[in-house]
């Protein structure tokens, strides 16, 4: 099944957290003006995230605690930060709850986060849905990324925009991937530091290929943002959940067929650490 794309582009609880009933329970508290938080923000909760992330606060904007003004703000290691909506639902009790799935920067899947608010004690709990569910504070890796950094990136094969096929089977050169949607600004905005790689590697054993999440806005995408790579069509269900559903997503494999690099999303180190994975997918 094809999915939309989602565009990209957490440890410290304050004094006064308690864990009771299943629930890490905090007061939440004002938002200083120095904070690095939106100025909109009014008050906030820090999550403890395990040290997967930076930082990760639910924030509320409304200085009445409406249920409908929090949000989940996430700041990455690598300087990307990521603001979710947090959608709560009314219980029976009158509280309110809201789940999140979340994912490490290296993409392995954590366990889910519910948060429970109380209106009445203006007071924020959370749990960390782990398999051990007396482990609740701090999230655990449920399920390995199977593309990261080191592991092997499989054989593919796929139609170019030009009619011929391509595949990955019998390269013996660095691959650079860019997995891409052609109405995103985010992945237009990376095309032409890409195209400064496909120039300083142009006499190299390196192969730069683009796969397109849609391939009927290629044409204009293409006129737009001439993009030096070869580009690939995703027409098959297997390219899909390779990829996945960020975008964009950038991935270096060595000569040997070993994942270098593979990261989805922008940040101001991207294409740096693109450049430093081919170097090393060189050696």
């Amino acid at each position: 099944m094809k999915y939309l794309p989602f565009l990209l582009c957490l440890f410290f609880i304050t004094v006064s957290a308690q864990e009771k009933s299943g629930l890490v329970t905090s007061q939440f508290q004002k938002k200083a003006a120095n904070s690095s938080l939106s100025p909109q923000v009014s008050y906030y909760v820090e999550i403890n995230n395990g040290g997967f992330f930076k930082n990760i606060y639910v924030m509320t904007t409304d200085s009445t605690y409406s249920p409908d003004k929090f949000s989940i703000k996430i700041f990455f290691n690598n300087g990307t930060v990521r603001t979710i909506p947090a959608a709560f639902k009314k219980t029976a009790d009158n509280s309110f709850t809201f789940d999140q799935k979340f994912a490490s920067e290296d993409e392995d899947e954590l366990a889910a986060l519910t948060l429970n608010f109380d209106p009445v004690k203006k007071e924020l709990g959370y749990r960390w849905n782990n398999k051990d569910k007396n482990d609740f504070s701090a999230p655990k890796i449920i399920k390995e990324f199977a593309y990261k950094k080191g592991n092997k990136f499989p054989v593919i094969k796929l139609d170019l925009d030009n009619t011929k096929s391509w595949s990955n089977a019998k390269k013996k050169k660095v691959i650079v991937i860019n997995w891409f949607y052609t109405k995103s600004q985010p992945c237009a905005d990376q095309v032409a530091e890409l195209n400064k790689l496909v120039e300083k590697y142009k006499s190299k054993d390196v192969e730069f290929l683009s796969v397109v999440w849609d391939k009927d806005g290629l044409a204009a995408f293409l006129k737009a943002h001439p993009f030096s790579y070869l580009h690939g069509i995703a027409a098959t269900q297997e390219i899909y959940d390779l990829m996945g559903t960020a975008i964009p997503r950038n991935i270096v494999v060595d000569k040997k067929g070993v994942i270098q690099y593979n990261h989805a999303g922008v940040g101001p180190t991207v294409i740096d650490d693109i450049d430093k994975a081919i170097e090393a997918g060189l050696q």
